[in-house]
Order: C-alpha cells, then sequence, then structure tokens
C-alpha cells in the first residue's frame, strides 16, 4: 500500500478518497463561529458557551460558515449601535 496525504492505493487500484479535515474560525467580538470538515457542523460560542450549533452538507460547508460569520457580525453591529443610543 502506498499512503498519500489524500488517497490510499491497493494493487493500483483507487480504494478509498480522503479528504482532510477541514476547520474554520472566525472570532468577532465575542463571539467565535467555527465549522468543521468531516462532522459538518457550524457551531456558535459567546464566550465559551455554544449559542447555536447547523449540521449543513459538507459541499456547502464554506458557504453556509460565511453566511453564519455575516449573521453574528451584523448581529454585533446592531448591538452595539442599540448601546450607544
Amino acid at each position: 500500500m502506498v499512503k498519500n496525504d489524500y488517497i490510499y492505493y491497493v494493487n493500483k487500484q483507487l480504494l478509498i478518497l480522503i479528504k482532510p479535515k477541514i476547520i474554520m474560525k472566525k472570532t468577532i467580538g465575542k463571539f467565535t463561529i467555527n465549522a468543521d470538515g468531516n462532522s459538518g457542523l457550524i457551531t456558535v460560542y459567546k464566550e465559551g458557551t455554544m449559542m447555536k450549533g447547523v449540521a449543513v452538507a459538507p459541499a456547502q460547508l464554506e458557504e453556509k460558515f460565511k453566511n453564519m460569520c455575516d449573521q453574528v457580525e451584523s448581529h454585533v453591529n446592531n448591538s452595539i449601535k442599540n448601546k450607544s443610543k
């Protein structure tokens, strides 16, 4: 067996294609948004407490992660505007 970072071969036949784990993380204010490519889970934490978790299809992970970041950023900006009034 020849081992590669992405593919395992057995007798020159493709046996398994392994996609590396994709982890994305972004911090906005007190919130941290994480995305895990193996589980397809996007989580939002506020000061260490999970506020929201969403399971998505792996093919949509990056798009949904960006959408979640935009939603959290909008929430944080609105909170700041409301506090300044």
